[in-house]
């Protein structure tokens, strides 16, 4: 499988391609797209702010490539933590939109719960649905995902959510539509858990591609 994940400076790059070598994938970190070979995958990792992430892609040519392969349906795409919200319309947190290959926006956490900080940043659980249970084949109860964000998916269609999260309320922590999935943990971050999520969906791309 030929998996690229994208190399602009908005994640550490590096663990996610530990973890997806420990459960027997090799990937190519890329800077720019390959016009030569379309990718089985491609994964878009980030941290920092919304702006900067569209703008990073957009240089390096990355966000008019992303949106022909999704168009085309053949490449799979796995956006992590601000990589998800990149694929979607836009956020509260900037003015530039988004990818738009998954419908809905991000607005600010504002827990009427004091105790609740801002970010969300630590451990917390994550309830797949059924669909979302059965297109990853998970098996295992509740797992646990590491977090670090500010804002949360808000869509209008919630057939887009396959995992939920709750923080102060409940928010999608996992969407999908056709080939594009997001995450808003960091599963290179989230140990076995992280792990078997990886796991999962790298099965669930071989059997649908097989």
């Amino acid at each position: 499988m030929n998996i690229h994940i994208i190399n602009v400076g908005l994640g550490n790059v590096a663990s996610i391609q530990n973890m997806l070598k420990k459960v027997g994938y090799p990937s190519h970190l890329r800077t720019n797209p390959d016009s030569n070979k379309t990718p089985d995958l491609i994964i878009l990792p980030g941290v920092g702010s919304y702006d900067t992430g569209m703008t990073l892609l957009e240089e390096c040519n990355w966000t008019n490539y992303l949106k022909e392969v999704a168009d085309q349906g053949l490449t799979r795409i796995l956006g992590i933590c601000l990589g998800m919200q990149l694929l979607c319309d836009g956020s509260d947190e900037g003015s530039h939109p988004g990818l738009g290959l998954i419908s809905g926006r991000f607005q600010k956490f504002k827990p009427d719960d004091s105790s609740l900080k801002v970010p969300h940043m630590g451990w917390n659980t994550v309830e797949f649905t059924e669909f979302g249970s059965s297109l990853f084949s998970i098996s295992y109860q509740m797992p646990r995902f590491y977090f670090v964000h500010s804002y949360h998916y808000s869509g209008t269609n919630e057939d887009f959510v396959l995992g939920w999260c709750n923080y102060g309320h409940r928010f999608g922590a996992i969407i999908h539509n056709k080939t594009i999935t997001g995450v808003q943990f960091h599963p290179e971050k989230s140990h076995r858990f992280g792990m078997q999520f990886f796991n999962a969906y790298m099965n669930s791309i071989c059997s649908n591609t097989g």
